[in-house]
């Protein structure tokens, strides 16, 4: 499943038994928040602080994958 708010919502989790969370900094976050959904700066920093913050969501993740680089990198 692909659940982007999943620990926000808490709905799933009692059902999850693994959890993968893909992870990048902050400005690569940014970045590509701002060309996906041409975004201003702010409307994409406000957009990332309605969430969980990434490195809360590590820290909950069964595996984490490290997703700086390119998606073949991936």
């Amino acid at each position: 499943m692909d659940l982007p708010l999943l620990f926000e919502s808490k709905t799933y989790l009692p059902y999850m038994s693994y959890i993968l969370v893909v992870s990048c900094s902050s400005e690569k976050q940014l970045e590509r928040l701002k060309t996906r959904n041409n975004y201003t700066t702010e409307e994409a920093e406000n957009r990332i602080k309605a969430q969980m913050p990434l490195a809360e969501k590590c820290l909950l993740a069964t595996t984490v994958l490290d997703n700086n680089g390119t998606i073949e990198e991936l």
